[in-house]
């Protein structure tokens, strides 16, 4: 791939994550992003494995929400 052909990739993954345009992505819009990813792969792979992370209340969402509020306390 072309140096240019990479960075018009690298703009366009950015600015799907940055959903507000602000030059950021925020803790929310990676997460709602990545939430976009998994399903999207889920699709491809078949859905519950998957399912099963991003599904509101799950024993593995709990977890990483957990987590990812532990992070933000030490930050």
């Amino acid at each position: 791939m072309a140096p240019e052909e990479l960075g018009a990739l690298y703009r366009g993954l950015f600015a799907r994550f940055d959903r507000d345009g602000s030059g950021k992505v925020d803790r929310h819009e990676f997460r709602a992003e990545m939430k976009e990813v998994m399903l999207a792969v889920a699709n491809g792979l078949g859905f519950l494995p998957v399912q099963m992370v991003v599904e509101e209340g799950s024993f593995l969402k709990v977890a990483v929400d957990r987590e990812l509020g532990q992070l933000a306390k030490a930050a």
